[in-house]
């Protein structure tokens, strides 16, 4: 039952502390004096709710958007949502409205809402869409290149991209691509454990985006806003998404969400009347909140610091790897990274009850972690951008010490 926080830590009404490495939203850290200040300002000139017609805020934050975006999106338009599911379903039929096709792709292990649409969307577990069924139609999954556990047996760079072969496969007999609208992809999977694809698979599939005609739609829920160790998460990859959507830590915890996308495609929404937003979207509270968020990952260069301690934080969980074979695999990318627990490193057995167990190893240590992965047997660590290496390393020491109990309960 948590009651406050500060920083990279929360208490709990015990008086008990934290050090908080589980919240994808708060990219500033608990209490930043940039963003109350903003908030307080706001609420003395006006309340929460939508005001209609326009508001200076909602045209710096826009403005902001833009000045941040990688490539072409800088001239592209912004549109507001209230959460990431928001503007998961806004995306999709955007995606439709502007090319008149009906077929979404997306991947198996993705995740983009709990809305009916964005449901036939998420593919993360089976448990997620029980008693949603039947979803939307026109919706087709393909495997993400996880390259721990590939769905097709193969060993990188070997394989020859074989996850985009099947793609083409796909194309051949259950979707025309002259008849997909757009592919919705993560830039790094999240909730299926923080996998993150091999070199070279973006690329390849914009370009067979273009050779067919079809959206690339890019993720950033999860990866957005300096998580990643650059802005944006596709900007690892070089490679320049169609359309953009945005939510999670957009405004440190307050809600608020939206999509990116060129000129020409949101003038399609706007001649469409394509359903967006939602009674709070843009509302002056979220878009001050929005921009100190900003401004504060811009001038104390958040970005470059999640970059540099999420490289620290690879090589402490990387030497707990060689001591631990509870830990098959340490991955991730700045500031989220994800451990993979198996029952040996040879069969590569998932090992959700060893992740749990860490888990509740680290809470009773005063460390909060995530549990993801489609077993659940991943731990994924996602600290505020503001987290220094000093506090990294006691976070790794408290989660050492719980890999090692977990290791002797074991046996």
């Amino acid at each position: 039952m948590l009651s406050e926080g500060e920083g990279i830590y929360v208490k709990d009404v015990d008086e008990n502390v934290y050090i908080n490495l589980a919240d994808l939203n708060i990219s500033v850290g608990h209490r930043s004096q940039r963003i109350i200040d903003a908030v307080q300002g706001q609420l003395d000139k006006s309340c929460v709710s939508m005001i209609r017609g326009s508001i200076p805020q909602k045209i710096e934050l826009m403005e902001k958007i833009r000045e941040i975006a990688p490539g072409g999106l800088s001239e592209g338009r912004f549109e507001f949502c209230n959460t990431g599911s928001d503007a998961s379903e806004f995306a999709m039929e955007l995606a439709r409205a502007y090319t008149s096709k009906p077929i979404l792709i997306s991947y198996l292990g993705g995740h983009y809402g709990y809305s009916i649409g964005t449901l036939s969307l998420l593919a993360d577990r089976s448990e997620n869409r029980r008693f949603c069924q039947p979803l939307i139609p026109c919706v087709e999954h393909i495997p993400y290149p996880n390259c721990y556990r590939c769905s097709f047996g193969q060993e990188h760079p070997e394989c020859g991209y074989r996850c985009l072969e099947y793609l083409s496969y796909v194309f051949d007999t259950l979707a025309p691509p002259d008849e997909v609208a757009g592919i919705f992809v993560e830039p790094l999977q999240q909730v299926a454990g923080v996998v993150i694809p091999p070199e070279g698979y973006l690329q390849r599939l914009r370009k067979m985006c273009d050779e067919h005609g079809i959206l690339f739609v890019d993720d950033e829920v999860a990866a957005g806003f300096g998580r990643t160790g650059r802005m944006f998460g596709i900007e690892h990859s070089g490679v320049e998404p169609d359309v953009m959507f945005l939510g999670k830590g957009f405004a440190n915890g307050i809600s608020m969400a939206g999509v990116l996308a060129s000129k020409e495609i949101m003038e399609k929404e706007e001649q469409l009347q394509v359903v967006r937003g939602g009674s709070f979207a843009g509302n002056p509270i979220s878009c001050v909140s929005a921009l100190a968020t900003i401004r504060q990952i811009q001038e104390e260069k958040l970005v470059e610091n999640a970059s540099r301690v999420g490289e620290h934080i690879i090589r402490r969980l990387s030497e707990m790897q060689e001591r631990y074979e509870l830990i098959g695999d340490v991955r991730g990318s700045g500031l989220l990274l994800g451990l993979e627990f198996v029952e040996d490193p040879r069969s590569r057995k998932p090992a959700p009850s060893a992740a749990e167990r860490v888990l509740l190893e680290c809470f009773r240590r005063g460390l909060m972690v995530g549990r993801v992965g489609t077993y659940n047997q991943v731990i994924r660590l996602s600290p505020p951008l503001v987290i220094s290496e000093e506090e990294s390393d006691v976070a790794m020491g408290i989660m050492e010490e719980s890999v090692k109990a977990t290791s002797s309960a074991k046996g």
